[in-house]
């Protein structure tokens, strides 16, 4: 009887060194899942942060394509500005008196074009 006593607390001892192992690794587990939900939700916070991001760029491109669009249109109307007052002072140049009463000044949307008159 006291064998058999002996015994059974020996397997009690045991189970219960098996069980707090048990319990170990439980612990170690809820943490490592801790520590992955944490980074799952900073992933996700980074991916909408980037998204954001991408919107600014794709936004931004889009300004500056438009930017693009009217720097071309002003230089096609620097250039026929240009033009257009090299053609008046050609046209005074080649006036008897240099009158200027056949020019006229015309305020476009970027420039000032001086246009002559027939």
């Amino acid at each position: 009887m006291v064998k058999e006593r002996d015994l059974i607390g020996t397997l009690l001892i045991r189970r219960n060194d098996e069980l707090s192992l048990l319990y170990e690794k439980i612990k170690i587990f809820e943490l490592t899942l801790h520590k992955a939900e944490l980074q799952y939700k900073q992933r996700l916070e980074d991916i909408r942060i980037l998204k954001i991001e991408i919107q600014n760029q794709r936004c931004k491109n889009k300004v500056l394509a438009k930017g693009s669009e009217a720097a071309d249109d002003l230089r096609f109307v620097k250039r026929s500005t240009v033009s257009l007052f090299y053609l008046t002072l050609s046209a005074v140049s080649k006036s008897k008196r240099g009158n200027l009463s056949h020019v006229v000044e015309v305020e476009t949307s970027c420039h000032l074009a001086m246009y002559i008159l027939p």
